[in-house]
């Protein structure tokens, strides 16, 4: 079991999404599930992502990303587990 903390900074129109630990599948869903239900409530809003608290990621969860339109260039940074 990896260990996983998804932290949400900020409201209005400036929202960053900080991950920390190792983002496994499961830490990936909960990533993008965050990521689409900010986009549906605050349609205006800035959502920044920042990965350098992410220590680790695995392929599973590099392909459910990517899959679900994260921007795969930050991802690029982010050592694989």
């Amino acid at each position: 079991m990896s260990s996983f903390a998804l932290e949400i900074h900020g409201s209005g129109p400036s929202v960053r999404l900080e991950p920390v630990g190792t983002i496994d599948l499961a830490a990936a869903r909960v990533l993008l599930e965050a990521l689409t239900a900010l986009r549906a409530i605050a349609q205006a809003a800035f959502v920044e992502i920042r990965l350098d608290r992410v220590v680790g990621l695995t392929k599973s969860a590099w392909r459910l990303l990517v899959a679900g339109e994260f921007p795969a260039a930050q991802l690029a940074r982010v050592p694989t587990a």
